[in-house]
């Protein structure tokens, strides 16, 4: 089994104090196997993981958390560039803009009523 921290934040993105490479070292202090680097609105921000995971053997994944209109969503498996995903889409739009294009969306504080609002309440998101 792996253990895998998809949801991480750093100093680039402004939403963490942990610089790029202590990343690594501290991921692998806790017992990490791999993150996924998501910083807000942004997939060109975890651009320079490619290299660090490179250089320390450590494997770094790129996601972005987007900001839709009734909270945070984690992306997978889409290189979203600036422009290319409208800022604050309303949640299933958003959810169906990264389906098209063979991603995964997941909410990123599910039990955070505040960060999601009415859209998830008591229906399933597709």
């Amino acid at each position: 089994m792996f253990k895998i921290d998809l949801h991480v934040h750093t100093s680039l993105g402004g939403d963490s104090f942990i610089k790029p490479h202590e990343l690594v070292a501290r991921s692998i202090e806790v017992g990490l196997d791999a993150v996924c680097v998501t910083e807000h609105n942004s997939y060109a921000l975890s651009e320079p993981f490619v290299d660090i995971s490179r250089e320390t053997g450590f494997p770094i994944f790129r996601g972005l958390e987007y900001n839709a209109a009734e909270g945070h969503l984690l992306i997978y498996g889409v290189k979203a560039g600036k422009g290319d995903l409208p800022p604050k889409l309303p949640m299933q739009r958003a959810i169906d803009w990264v389906q098209r294009r063979g991603g995964v969306a997941v909410p990123a504080h599910p039990f955070q009523k505040d960060m999601l609002g009415t859209c998830v309440g008591d229906r399933v998101l597709d």
